[in-house]
């Protein structure tokens, strides 16, 4: 037997070390046995190193059969780690298409009715008529379509339990049932830190105290502001209604304990 394929055992660690002293002293063994002149000390070692090598097999075979039963799940467990994966993922895209369409339907945040910055008519000495304002650029559009979406998954960010696989596959499954949103998905999914942190923030200094204010009794539900950035325009209220400060309280330590803190 050539040298390299002795090498090629190797690859299975102990399993394919023993098998190599096994093969080495058998071949040992054979020769020792082949001799005019027994010689019985030899012999009694090159059998040790058999024993050797047998319990050096069985160990690794004892290993493997652990490590199989108690630290590798099983096809079984697997699947069904993706099963909730993509039913958690599926609840938590429909939470954020109900914001969505919160955000869309709100009359009193003006959502669909972008403000515009008013022409400056004494230079050009023209009249501007109310209504007749000049219409934001794509641009402008776009930027602010991003940022209600944006604030749609900030305010959603509860149902994704701190786990960026799943708020990554809820925004795929928002964008395939909405595709006007699709250009902004890869953008919304790369800002998954950003928002983590800033939800991290909120909760602390604002959602939980609203509903916990020091020195007074717990509140079961509070309208509290929302960071600055979320603000979609100059109308928005920027506001959100928190109940259940435990709840608030246990996805916090949950948010936290992801990032390390």
């Amino acid at each position: 037997m050539e040298f390299s394929t002795f090498v090629k055992y190797l690859d299975y660690g102990v399993l394919g070390l023993g098998a190599v002293i096994l093969i080495l002293s058998f071949i040992l063994l054979s020769r020792e046995q082949a001799r005019e002149e027994f010689r019985p000390a030899v012999e009694k070692a090159i059998r040790r190193y058999m024993m050797l090598a047998l319990v050096f097999m069985l160990v690794a075979l004892l290993s493997t059969i652990l490590e199989g039963l108690f630290v590798r799940p099983t096809k079984a467990e697997i699947a069904v780690d993706q099963e909730r994966e993509e039913f958690l993922s599926l609840i938590a895209a429909k939470y954020m298409e109900e914001e969505l369409a919160k955000l869309s339907n709100n009359e009193n945040s003006n959502i669909l009715n972008p403000i515009v910055a008013p022409v400056d008519s004494s230079s050009s000495g023209m009249t501007i008529e109310p209504g007749s304002e000049p219409r934001p650029t794509n641009e402008e559009l776009e930027e602010r379509e991003y940022k209600r979406l944006r604030k749609t998954a900030f305010l959603s960010f509860q149902h994704f339990g701190g786990d960026p696989e799943i708020f990554s596959d809820a925004v795929d499954h928002l964008a395939k049932d909405h595709p006007e949103i699709m250009k902004y998905k890869e953008r919304l999914i790369a800002d998954y830190t950003n928002l983590k942190t800033e939800r991290e923030d909120w909760l602390e200094k604002s959602a939980i105290p609203g509903l916990k204010p020091p020195g007074q009794p717990v509140r079961p539900s509070a309208v509290v502001p929302l960071p600055s950035q979320f603000a979609v325009d100059a109308r928005d209220p920027n506001n959100a209604e928190v109940r259940d400060v435990k709840v608030l309280e246990m996805e916090l330590e949950v948010l936290k304990h992801r990032t390390g803190k």
